[in-house]
């Protein structure tokens, strides 16, 4: 008992731990998820400010572009204009004897004329509001005067990113309201320059390092005081929006580690805490269990002994009372009250029989003594002996006892199984008067069953009633003696000679050939008792 008790403490300190260990794994790891999330959400924020003063920084040069094609000049951010007719063929620069400088721009988008590239309206830039002017006129000798005299409008307009020499370039184009378009190839350190000139020095992030990197992952421009390593990968990583939709910024910080796992060093102290909080309250608590178990084992056995000791004075009580009763005449007065000392001495004793076979079975001890038996002439002696307790309270008994058979079993368990199912009926179903015994021969058991016409048992007892010290407690019971221990003891002798003792399906309600048939207020009880034929093949 000692060794399961400790065995049961130690398993429960490991439940206990195993679930805070699992807790504090999941608080810790959500935390860290929490912190990581507001940290990043902080962290994007910072990039997508950055990505919109680029989107700001554009729309202002795109700006710049369109007012020196209206005004005949040439813009600092522009290699080369170029015009494209309204079917998007190049008209300008082309033909023969082109000066170096031309020839160069169209062998760098030589690529995108032979594509046939249609500018797409997809790609394009929030239309600009401008004011044309007829100066446009004398730069474009072929366009009508007519398509450009108009009061202000909005144009379309966008960006064209391209691949060459290894690096990603771009166009700037604005369609006319003659279908035609005009625009320049963007001058990338000129570009470079106005957009990163806008950007944070070197030093103002601390602790952390923000690199702007180009599709090559080409390090354009980055700023911060923390160093990544050589093989750090970024915190977080946000690509630009177009026309910039091949550069990217990446932010490293040392802040929160990239990856954790496993349970962190406060967790770890307080798991440790609560393992020597448990430990020493299991402690306690086995040895106020083995010293609660060894003060129940003395009572135990103390009221054992004194059950011992009550059974000799008990037996020889009855005896020279039935001596007594016997030697009188049967209408002398005495022998009424020699009757009601014989009965109450026939219940102490079995209620001492019933704590004596609970002792034994709790302490794994119960012995039986088998031999052959007539199974219907062990019952009569047993029905006999309870007949004059069962008339004073009106309970008709009646047998159905075909054949005879015999068993091999205890004739004292026998009567202890019968006379308590018979003390219930007369304690709880007095008042359907009938105590009915039935046996029935089967292929390797007997079968009895005893039946009552009482108030039946409620279904919320059912499960209960072969519970040691489980009694109904209702009006039908109240006031009425028992340790709650009969049936309990019934069942354990039944099934220690092989045999079982059950309670009846609801469905079996009293008997039919009774004289006082079943009710709603009388439902009946009804129990089934097995006892097997032949050789017993295992008894206790």
């Amino acid at each position: 008992m000692k060794a399961r008790a400790l065995i049961a403490f130690l398993l429960l300190i490991l439940l206990a731990l195993g679930v805070m260990g699992y807790l504090g794994y999941e608080i810790s790891r959500n935390e860290r998820t929490r912190t990581s999330g507001r940290y990043q959400a902080l962290i994007s924020q910072q990039l997508n400010d950055i990505d919109a003063s680029f989107q700001n920084q554009l729309l202002s040069l795109e700006q710049e572009l369109i007012a020196s094609y209206d005004n005949q000049t040439t813009s600092p951010l522009a290699n080369h204009l170029f015009t494209l007719d309204s079917a998007n063929k190049l008209t300008s620069p082309a033909g023969p004897n082109l000066p170096p400088k031309a020839q160069a721009f169209l062998e760098r988008t030589r690529s995108i004329w032979q594509s046939g590239i249609q500018f797409s309206d997809k790609s394009e830039s929030p239309p600009i509001l401008i004011q044309k002017s007829d100066s446009i006129l004398g730069n474009l000798k072929s366009r009508s005067a007519k398509s450009l005299q108009s009061s202000p409008t909005t144009n379309p307009s966008g960006w064209h990113a391209w691949f060459y020499d290894n690096d990603v370039r771009l166009l700037h184009w604005m369609r006319l309201p003659d279908g035609s378009t005009i625009g320049s190839e963007i001058n990338r350190p000129a570009f470079l320059s106005r957009l990163i000139g806008n950007l944070p020095s070197g030093n103002s992030l601390p602790d952390a390092r923000i690199s702007l990197r180009s599709a090559t992952q080409q390090i354009l421009y980055q700023w911060g005081t923390y160093e990544p390593s050589s093989n750090e990968t970024s915190t977080l990583t946000l690509t630009l929006a177009p026309p910039l939709e091949t550069w990217s910024l990446h932010y490293y910080s040392p802040l929160i580690p990239q990856s954790q796992s496993g349970l962190t060093k406060p967790v770890l102290l307080n798991l440790a805490a609560l393992a020597l909080t448990f430990l020493i309250i299991a402690l306690w608590f086995l040895r106020e269990n083995n010293r609660a178990l060894r003060e129940a084992a003395r009572r135990v056995s103390f009221v054992n002994q004194v059950s011992h000791e009550l059974k000799t004075p008990l037996t020889n009580i009855r005896l020279y009372t039935e001596l007594a009763a016997n030697s009188l005449p049967s209408d002398d007065p005495a022998t009424k009250q020699l009757d009601v000392v014989t009965s109450e001495t026939s219940r102490l004793s079995r209620l001492i029989n019933n704590v004596l076979s609970f002792a034994r079975s709790e302490r794994k001890q119960l012995q039986l003594h088998p031999q052959t038996l007539d199974l219907h002439q062990t019952l009569q002696n047993t029905i006999a002996h309870w007949t004059p307790t069962l008339a004073k309270s009106q309970i008709n008994t009646q047998t159905d006892f075909p054949g005879s058979p015999r068993v091999l079993a205890d004739p004292d368990a026998c009567e202890q199984i019968l006379g308590n199912l018979l003390s219930n009926i007369e304690k709880y179903a007095a008042q359907g008067q009938l105590a009915h015994l039935t046996t029935q021969q089967k292929s390797d058991h007997i079968l009895i069953t005893i039946t009552d016409n009482g108030p039946g048992i409620p279904p919320s007892a059912r499960n209960r009633i072969f519970t040691p010290f489980s009694r109904l407690h209702s009006s039908l019971t109240e006031g009425t003696s028992g340790t709650g221990i009969g049936l309990s003891i019934a069942r354990e002798l039944a099934r220690t000679m092989n045999g079982d003792l059950t309670l009846a399906p609801k469905t079996e309600r009293g008997l039919q050939s009774a004289p006082m048939q079943p009710t709603k207020q009388n439902p009946g009880t009804t129990f089934h008792w097995t006892l097997p034929l032949g050789p017993v093949d295992k008894l206790i």
